[in-house]
């Protein structure tokens, strides 16, 4: 979770609060973030819709955030080392980079339609690959 920690989860009918990983999700969905902040990075959210475990009613919220492009040891951001994996590579699987960027797939796969829109990369997506126009 991005910020200073996880919110919890309250129910706007009973007021009843939990933690988002008290409770499983009925259903959950990414959203990213427009444009990226100063460093680069892209914010994608996780939102998740919960049954209040007193009330029954449902609750809609924030289950946790994650950014994209966080600088690591090498000195590389993670964008930019995607861009040269995208780049020096004509065909890749999304699931080995969603293994080497410790994320799941459907990040990954909005990650590049992001890097695609921008024109920071030249390829498509075919299916679960990235295919370069190199």
């Amino acid at each position: 979770m991005v910020g200073r920690g996880r919110r919890r989860i309250k129910c706007k009918n009973c007021g009843y609060e939990w933690m988002p990983n008290e409770v499983q999700p009925l259903k959950t969905w990414h959203l990213i973030s427009p444009m990226p902040d100063k460093q680069g990075r892209i914010t994608v959210t996780v939102m998740a819709v919960w049954e209040c475990p007193k009330c029954g009613s449902r609750v809609r919220g924030v289950m946790a955030k994650t950014k994209i492009g966080e600088e690591s040891f090498r000195g590389q951001n993670r964008t930019q080392k995607l861009i040269k994996i995208l780049s020096e590579s004509k065909r890749v699987s999304l699931e080995e980079l969603a293994k080497h960027f410790n994320t799941d797939i459907r990040t990954i796969r909005m990650a590049i339609e992001y890097l695609l829109k921008k024109g920071m990369i030249r390829g498509a997506i075919k299916g679960s690959f990235f295919v370069s126009a190199n």
